[in-house]
């Protein structure tokens, strides 16, 4: 998994320029993401499944990184950043504490159930 020790705050998450598989860790790997040293490391990364053509709506990139270098937050964050594919370094990266990530991740929930999917666990 990609690691970056001491990355700057300012610095989004960079995204793959197109398509592929998102890295996930081999079961039980890497289990401790804090270990006392400042990280930001990469959780996982995708893309929507948006036609590539449609004039109207661009496809989108995203990133969840698990960081621990915000000095003015004062604890643990989840950095998520969205942006165009193929225009890496201008999305937006949201600073969301647990308790916002929860929320997101609810969120998200509520919508696939209204959709008639299961959200899983």
């Amino acid at each position: 998994m990609p690691q970056v020790r001491g990355a700057r705050r300012t610095t989004p998450a960079r995204l793959p320029s197109g398509p592929g598989p998102g890295e996930r860790p081999a079961a039980g790997a890497d289990a401790a993401w804090f270990t006392g040293v400042r990280v930001k490391k990469l959780a996982d990364h995708g893309f929507d499944d948006h036609p590539s053509d449609d004039p109207e709506r661009a496809r989108v990139a995203w990133a969840v990184v698990a960081l621990d270098d915000c000095d003015e937050c004062g604890d643990l964050r989840i950095e998520l950043t969205v942006e165009e594919v193929g225009k890496p370094g201008t999305g937006l990266v949201g600073h969301l504490a647990p308790s916002g990530a929860r929320r997101l991740r609810a969120a998200l929930a509520t919508a696939l159930r209204e959709m008639g999917e299961d959200p899983g666990s």
